[in-house]
Order: C-alpha cells, then sequence, then structure tokens
C-alpha cells in the first residue's frame, strides 16, 4: 500500500498534532483551512500528510522577489 503511506509518522491525526507540527493556533488552523489547506475531517478527527502541508505552505509562501522593495 503506497509504501506503507510512505511512512505511518508522516501522517498527522488531530487538530492538536497538525497545530503542533505547524506551530500554529487553532484559529490560524482554521484560516487554513478556509484557504484550502490539505487536511481532511473523517467523522470528528482531522487527518493531514506532513509532506502535502509542506507543499502547500511552500506554494503560499512563495515570494517573487521581483515584488519585494528593499530600503536603503
Amino acid at each position: 500500500m503506497v509504501e506503507q503511506m510512505k511512512n505511518s509518522s508522516d501522517l498527522l491525526i488531530g487538530i492538536d498534532e497538525i497545530t503542533q507540527y505547524l506551530c500554529i493556533s487553532l484559529s490560524l488552523f482554521k484560516k487554513f483551512i478556509k484557504k484550502g489547506m490539505p487536511a481532511v475531517l473523517i467523522d470528528t478527527r482531522w487527518y493531514a500528510h506532513k509532506d502535502n502541508l509542506d507543499d502547500y505552505f511552500k506554494r503560499i509562501t512563495r515570494v517573487d522577489s521581483r515584488m519585494v522593495e528593499f530600503d536603503d
């Protein structure tokens, strides 16, 4: 089964594990979920894969350096 979910320790189960991994608050977790953060609610428990979260934050934090202004 896909290398046993690549590594079962890469699967985060529950809001506490996800927010601890990302170092974010519950309110920020809810905001990111509304913005499309890759996590799924099954029954009453949230699940997310570390690789998906890492890719998501790499994508949303990507900045075009040409748009950044530096003060001298």
